[in-house]
Formats: structure tokens, sequence, C-alpha cells
């Protein structure tokens, strides 16, 4: 049951007493601007938002990273203060949804008594969410249980993780508050569900693991163990791998070659266990007793850099891998990148053609998925491969800019680049680059999704290039990240 509740009820205490827990909840207020993926060369308009956040131990600031996601201003106002402060983001990790602030101006800080970190929450414990919602301008203090622990995908990244649902809603401008537990921080609330009174938050352990993780002043992340599996519940597959009675796990189907090859995992071994985590036959762990999640925890909770063994099960015989967890999710993984912030898109035009690469930012320029063409939908889900090691990026063309030269080419928007001027185009560098070191007379630029392709010829193709850009107000033929000197 939802209950807006009188800040007393927060730690049973006399009006005196509260001000302590008052002065460390802040309002954020930020000033972004996202990057254009349709138009790769603009900017969209700046808007203005709000969130919620915590003081914590160190003179921060604990929030979401998607309420300064794209920030170009930062201003926060404790909750028992009028001035409001300019801030600065610290530490960001949008794979996880959280961020730290700072404020230079040591007088922010003054008589405030930092909240600390407690530990993660069991189904059915009482928990109060503070915050500044939208519609008021005071603080407002919510009262729910926690009803659920799951792992599940962080909306703000397309990235899996534990969190903790609650019975307590979760509003824009909320986002960002900590969610507290017998006084302390037990999580921060971060997104909220389709259903009435239904929101979630990040859990202490995956803020414990971001504050580590930064000590270094590096964001390392969560690292990638990248493998597709199969729950063996059926006891026909079982038997089928010379699994014995007593044994379970699941089957691994598809393994990234981070992890693959001889003296690691292999598409076929059963896995039946991480670490100290055994792993059923419905692919989950226990994370605590009487507790159930899936078995990717394991994976989480670790370091970039941690070393982690698999039990394995490999034609009947039990062995136990190590390995190293070298890379993080965010880099590696997945052949299209997952969503980005603070990063501006790569892009190169010739003849008015705009080549781009294929990323998730480039997939929300539509409304819906069920609007995203086929053949660009299907790469979301591809995990990088040995057949596909060596591709870098997905090179697609996101506009064409009408004109004469490129006349017939404009139904060719969203197509993929296969192959230009007889040779695999891996990565928008090396498309750019091929192009440009050719001898040939003219370009031929072919598509693998219909082998359909365009030709242009190359003289003249520069001084008619620069004046398409100069019509549509392009300021350059390509992104400052593949310039390597001045664009032309």
């Amino acid at each position: 049951m939802l209950r807006v509740v009188a800040i007393l009820l927060l730690v049973g205490a006399p009006a005196a007493a509260q001000d302590p827990v008052r002065s460390a909840i802040v309002k954020v207020y930020t000033t972004s601007q996202e990057a254009n993926y349709g138009r790769p060369w603009e900017m969209r308009s700046q808007r203005n938002s709000t969130g919620s956040g915590a003081i914590i131990p160190g003179g921060r600031i604990l929030t979401n990273a998607h309420v300064v996601s794209d920030q170009t201003f930062v201003r926060v106002q404790r909750a028992d203060l009028a001035d409001k402060y300019v801030a600065a983001v610290a530490a960001v990790s949008h794979e996880l949804d959280l961020a730290l602030l700072t404020v230079a101006d040591d007088t922010f800080f003054a008589g405030v008594e930092p909240l600390a970190l407690g530990k993660m929450p069991s189904a059915g414990d009482p928990v109060v969410t503070l915050g500044f919602p939208t519609g008021g301008t005071r603080i407002a203090v919510t009262e729910g249980v926690i009803s659920r622990i799951d792992r599940q995908y962080y909306s703000h990244s397309s990235f899996a993780n534990l969190v903790c649902q609650m019975d307590a809603a979760i509003n824009p401008g909320s986002s960002g508050g900590p969610v507290l537990g017998d006084g302390l921080i037990v999580g921060v609330a971060f997104q909220a569900s389709g259903g009435q009174n239904i929101g979630y938050m990040v859990p202490a352990p995956v803020v414990r693991h971001f504050l580590k993780d930064i000590e270094d002043g590096r964001n390392d992340g969560t690292p990638a163990a990248v493998f597709r599996w199969q729950v063996l519940e059926n006891p026909q597959l079982r038997r089928y791998y010379r699994m014995a009675d007593g044994q379970s796990g699941v089957l691994l189907s598809k393994v990234s070659p981070l992890l693959e090859g001889d003296g690691k995992l292999r598409a076929g071994d059963v896995l039946m266990g991480i670490d100290e985590y055994g792993v059923a036959n419905d692919g989950t762990i226990e994370f605590r007793p009487g507790e159930r999640i899936e078995l990717l925890y394991a994976i989480d909770r670790k370091h970039v850099g941690d070393a982690v063994t698999f039990h394995l099960l490999r034609d009947g015989a039990a062995l136990d891998v190590t390995l190293p967890l070298a890379a993080a999710k965010r880099s590696y993984g997945w052949l299209v990148p997952r969503r980005q912030y603070e990063t501006r898109p790569s892009y190169y035009v010739v003849g008015g053609v705009v080549f781009s690469t294929l990323t998730a930012n480039y997939y929300d320029t539509w409304d819906k998925w069920a609007d995203v063409p086929v053949r660009l939908q299907r790469y979301w889900y591809e995990m990088r491969t040995a057949a596909n090691a060596d591709r870098e990026e997905v090179v697609i063309i996101t506009d064409v800019l009408p004109d004469e030269l490129n006349v017939g080419y404009t139904g060719f928007e969203d197509s993929i680049v296969r192959e230009a001027n007889g040779r695999p185009v891996r990565s928008l560098r090396e498309l750019v680059e091929i192009l440009e070191g050719s001898d040939g007379p003219v370009h031929r630029i072919v598509f693998e999704d219909t082998d359909a392709e365009i030709v242009f010829a190359k003289e003249g193709l520069d001084a008619r290039s620069k004046g398409i850009l100069e019509r549509y107000r392009v300021p350059a033929d390509r992104s400052a990240d593949l310039a390597g000197g001045a664009a032309k």
C-alpha cells in the first residue's frame, strides 16, 4: 500500500531530530543537450529537468546517471535551504545508472550529516523513499515495502543487473532519491513500471560496486561474460549431454571470443556452477538462503580484472576453467553498442550520402521498435562471435541529402554497407580509408541486405560534395573523430 507520510515517520523521533536527514536530501536541476543521431552533425534542443539525490560521506551527492546524462549545467539545492549551488559530475556509470556530484562551495555541506550506505534489504522489508517528484517544490516522503528482488534490465543503459522492486511509485523528479531502511541508504530510486504503484531501486550492493570501482579514479564498469545459454529442464536433453542424476546446469549454445577457445569455454559445455554458486537447470543460482536469481549475477558482482571459475561438464567429464574478466559490458559483447551518453555520433558524407554506425541511440530515432527496419532489428540481438570478431561496427546509410548527383539513391536509407571498391567494410573509419585511398575512376558501394549498389564517378566528386554540404548547412563532411586533420 502506498502512503505519503510525515517525515517524522522516517526515524520515529521528535521533529527536532529530523533536520540531519532532511538536510542530506538534495534536489538536482539539470540542463542537458543530446546529440542528434538522425542528423549527426547537429545537437538537439537543450532541455531542463529535475531529479533527486542524497549527500553521502566524502562531500559527494549520490544520484542517478540519467538525472545528469548529457548535462551542460547542473545545480543542486538542499531540502532545508533556499539557495542553489553549481555542481559538477565527479563520476558516472551509465551502465548502473549511478552518478556522484560534487560542489566546490564547501558551505553547501555545512552542518550536514551524510547518509551512510546500508545492506541489501530482503523481500518484505519496509523502506522509505525521499525525493522531489514533479508537481511540487517540497520534499516528498513515501513508505513502501520491498516486494521482489530480481535481475532485470536497466532502462537507461539496456544492461541487466540486480534490482529491488517496491510498492512505492517512482515519479518524474524522484529519480536519484535515496531509499532508506533503518535510516541507512539501501538503494537509489531509478525507474518505474507500467503497473500501479510499482517502482524500482538500484540496491546497496550495486551502489557499493560503483563506489569501489571509482576509487582508483576510473570507471571500469562491470565485467563482460557474454554467452547464450539454454535451460536444461528437459530430462532427455540432460541425458543427451551425459548429465548424471543430481547434476544440474545450463547448456552453453554460443560463446563470445573473449571466453571461447582452447582451455576456455565451448559451445556445448554444460555450465554447472560459477565460483561458489551452483547453477540450477532453470538458469538460476541461490544468492541468499531461499532466494534465487539469474546466474549472471555471479558475474555482475565482480570487477573488471577479477577472475572467475566456471564449473563445467564437457563430454560427460567435469572440469573447472578459471578465466580473467578483462573487458567491461559497455565495451564488449554485442555488435551494436548499447546506449551512449556524452558522445557525438560518427558520420561521413560523400556525394550527399550520409554514412554512420548502427547504435542503440540510432534505434531511438524511431518512436516504436516495430517501426525499425527488420534488417536493423536483427543486429540488436547479435553478440560478438568468432564469425564476426573482425567486424568493429555495422556501417549504415542514415540519410541522403537530395541532389542531382545522388538521384535514385534516396531510397537506400538504413541500408547496411557490405563492401566498398571491392573490399569488405568493417568500420566507418575503414570505409573512409577505402574511399579516400582508391585510385580507380569510380567509388562502388554494395549493401549486404539487398546486394544493391551505388556508384559515384570520382572526377569532380569532391567539389560537388562540398556544394551539397553548403546547401544543407552541414559544417563538415565528417565527424571530428574521423578527421585526422582538417575536414574537407
